[in-house]
């Protein structure tokens, strides 16, 4: 007869696995996929599924109150940390106009730069030199700098 903790154990063992298979994919996504903004979304989605099932499982395997706390700060991280920086990378690739404008339905920032005066024919020299004035974050002041 199996216990309580044996099952956990497979179960655990079973999270990490499927969590560790969906880290891969988005390793094997990021060398695979061809623009900037495909690699950013293999980069978050399946990464953070992943880490979240990894670390599941080890709670299920290693079930402690000292457990389930780091485990719950190293998740909330993940969690903020992951958009944040897809969306940093997303900014700095239109930025630098790093991505393939053609697989993009909607563009919204294009529609804001375009309305600062800046012509069509034009976007992509202003966007590289920086002479585009990129509108600011939203709830961001923008600032007195460059």
């Amino acid at each position: 007869m199996t216990t309580l903790t044996e099952i956990l154990d497979i179960v655990g063992a079973l999270f990490i696995a499927v969590g560790a298979f969906f880290a891969l994919s988005a390793a094997v996504a990021q060398v695979r996929f061809p623009d900037v903004l495909a690699r950013m979304h293999a980069a978050t989605k399946p990464q953070v599924l992943g880490v979240l099932l990894v670390l599941a499982g080890v709670f299920l395997i290693m079930p402690s109150w000292p457990t389930f706390f780091f485990l719950t700060l190293v998740s909330a991280l993940q969690l903020v940390t992951a958009p944040i920086s897809s969306h940093m990378v997303a900014r700095t690739a239109y930025r630098a106009t790093e991505w393939a404008h053609e697989t993009v339905v909607v563009d919204e920032l294009r529609d804001e730069v375009l309305a600062t005066g800046v012509s069509e024919e034009n976007l992509r020299a202003a966007l590289l030199d920086g002479t585009a004035v990129m509108p600011p974050e939203e709830g961001r002041k923008p600032s007195s700098g460059s």
